[in-house]
């Protein structure tokens, strides 16, 4: 249990320190003084680098397949690993990696874990602000998990995180070049097209007169669109032949509910600037997505290059507040540290005791154990 109460209190407890007692961070020949949350993120995810770096391959559900295909790709020869285009790049990654660096597989996990981290902690730590707010949410969500786990999905994550940030570079090109890279990656990734409308949109409070009633009608609706969109998918790819059924991810839904209802709520939309209207449409969007989530784990694995921006979308938030809600946003922004750091130390211990994890991530176990 450890290692993930460290990975959240450590950060807490040095940004709190640094914020008391007004210390200076040494930058060149001069000091910039450290402002909330400067600190939280970047050490957050230091530490979250190492913890899925050192792991064992026995930690997470997926590995021991991804062990057997690391040596089965490996002995291909070039011809076969880029004879399909499914998924190219990976297995190209991976045939590279056996033939040109190591055999190991605890080196690939540990490597391809710093690979895929980094691109996320660059595009979250673009903006310092709340960060421990981003860093607390961050890990309470299935995308925490999911990168233990599944290698594909969480390179096809990082590569979504840096099209989002191509867009906000306004490099377009680059943006659809991420795009083929992360289908070529997972096959889910054609998901992060969508990020270009959400992000070029802009919506209004005004907007949310036909906004709500549409989103009300597809969560209604969702078990026949979601049967209906499999069987159009399916036919391309037998991945997608899904059938609506039940998981647990409608905890989730409402959470994403009251977040998204919270920052229209709560926001002066004549402070906003392009990104917080992006970010605010992504939050919609993630939320309607999920409702499919709460129907078949296709969906939530769909849902991860969106749920991944989340945390972004809500620590941003904060810089928009109204002026007659300034009260209210700075009690929000204690209720959600205290409350997910509990939640997310709950859930850490509860894993330990029952031996019933998130995609057997609990007990950590790093690689040098026995």
């Amino acid at each position: 249990m450890l290692p993930y109460y460290m990975l959240l209190l450590l950060p807490l407890i040095l940004q709190l320190a640094i914020k008391e007692r007004g210390l200076a961070l040494s930058i060149g020949k001069k000091s910039k003084k450290v402002i909330y949350g400067d600190v939280a993120l970047p050490v957050f995810f230091f530490l979250f680098v190492l913890l899925l770096a050192l792991r064992d391959q026995t930690l997470g559900r997926d590995l021991s397949n991804y062990y057997i295909r690391f040596n089965q790709w490996g002995n291909y020869s070039f011809s076969q690993i880029i004879s399909s285009w499914k998924e190219c790049i990976f297995h190209l990654y991976s045939w590279l990696f056996f033939n040109f660096i190591s055999k190991n597989f605890q080196l690939y996990v540990s490597v391809t874990a710093i690979l895929t981290v980094l691109p996320i902690a660059y595009v979250y730590n673009k903006d310092h602000s709340y960060g421990f707010i981003k860093a607390v949410l961050f890990v309470n969500m299935a995308t925490f998990f999911i990168l233990f786990s599944g290698i594909r999905q969480g390179m096809a994550m990082a590569i979504g995180a840096l099209a989002y940030q191509s867009l906000k570079e306004n490099k377009n090109i680059r943006f659809f070049i991420y795009c083929v890279i992360a289908v070529l990656i997972h096959h889910t990734g054609f998901m992060i097209v969508f990020l270009f409308p959400l992000y070029k949109m802009r919506f209004h409070k005004r907007d949310l007169l036909w906004i709500v009633p549409l989103s009300g009608v597809i969560i209604l609706f969702n078990v026949r669109i979601f049967n209906t969109l499999s069987s159009i998918f399916a036919s391309f790819d037998d991945s997608y032949n899904a059938v609506a059924g039940a998981t647990e991810a409608g905890g989730s839904f409402l959470l994403f509910l009251v977040f998204t209802v919270f920052c229209y709520w709560i926001i002066d939309e004549g402070k906003m600037d392009d990104e917080m209207y992006s970010l605010r449409n992504i939050m919609v969007f993630t939320t309607v997505l999920q409702s499919f989530a709460a129907l078949n784990s296709w969906a939530m694995r769909m849902n991860y290059y969106y749920i991944l921006l989340f945390p972004i979308a809500v620590g941003r938030s904060f810089n928009y507040v109204k002026s007659k809600n300034k009260q209210i946003g700075d009690i929000a922004q204690i209720v959600i540290c205290v409350f997910f750091t509990i939640m997310f130390c709950y859930k850490i211990y509860s894993s330990y005791r029952t031996g019933i994890s998130a995609l057997d991530t609990v007990p950590y176990v790093p690689f040098w154990s026995e």
